[in-house]
Parts: C-alpha cells; sequence; structure tokens
C-alpha cells in the first residue's frame, strides 16, 4: 500500500460544510464541454478538425439549454467566512 492510498478521496456539498467550516459555497454552476469531450478530452482545439468546429459549437450550444441534463463540470465559487 502506497503513500496515496487514501488521498482519492471526493466532498460532495452535503458535507463541505462539515469538512471546511471556514469556507462557504457561494455558487455551482453545471457547464458542459462538449468540444472538449470530442477532441479527445485535450482542450486544444487544433486536435479538432478545423471544419467540424463550428458543429460541435453548435451543438453544445444546443445542448446548453438543458443545463442540469449533460453537464460533465461544474463551476463552483467558493469564499472564506
Amino acid at each position: 500500500m502506497g503513500p496515496f492510498l487514501g488521498s482519492f478521496s471526493y466532498v460532495t456539498a452535503n458535507n463541505f460544510e462539515r469538512e471546511f467550516p471556514f469556507l462557504q459555497i457561494r455558487l455551482i454552476r453545471p457547464c458542459l464541454s462538449f468540444r472538449y469531450l470530442v477532441s479527445g478530452s485535450v482542450s486544444l482545439r487544433t486536435l479538432m478538425p478545423e471544419l467540424t468546429y463550428p458543429v460541435w459549437q453548435t451543438l453544445e450550444n444546443f445542448l446548453d439549454r438543458w443545463p442540469r441534463t449533460w453537464p460533465m463540470f461544474a463551476f463552483i465559487n467558493i469564499e472564506r467566512t
């Protein structure tokens, strides 16, 4: 067993206040990065054929209508209390 055995844990919004009493969640905004997924999960636009970029951008804008259905990432605004 290595030194990082228990390091891959996560904190849910439900137990955040208990684990970090000096911080407060101000905003959680789900976001989709469909172009990121289509490019092979690399955030470089150059890995995606340039002609297909507008197609993926249009599809991503269309899927943004349902922000709680398709998100892969979330923008979390945290404030120190």
